[in-house]
């Protein structure tokens, strides 16, 4: 995928921007496709785990900018890989998980 665009940025003349992808391509600084997160998983400790969709887990805390938006709940959740927004309400989570997370949220 890169290639071809790349490639596309050579034949269009464009070596400035051409150059500047191959040199983020070769440092790996190209923005990947990160795996879904499938679920929020509130542990018997209080810890709050993200699962992806490939069994990947990260272990974050409510951070600040989280929003009560009548019955859902829209979360902003720091880890050590950085902020992660998810949008929780009735329809995706246990009535007793959710009512447990409002009273995490930062007032």
């Amino acid at each position: 995928m890169i290639l071809a665009y790349l490639l596309e940025l050579v034949l269009q003349r464009h070596l400035l921007a051409a150059s500047m992808v191959a040199l983020l391509a070769v440092t790996g600084l190209w923005p990947t496709r990160a795996d879904p997160w499938r679920c929020l998983r509130v542990e018997a400790d209080g810890q709050l785990l993200l699962i992806a969709a490939g069994g990947r887990s990260v272990q974050v805390s409510p951070g600040p900018g989280g929003l009560r938006l009548g019955p859902y709940l829209l979360l902003v959740l720091r880890s050590d890989t950085g902020s992660h927004r998810i949008l929780l309400g009735p329809d995706n989570v246990a009535a007793g998980e959710l009512a447990a997370l409002k009273r995490r949220l930062p007032d």
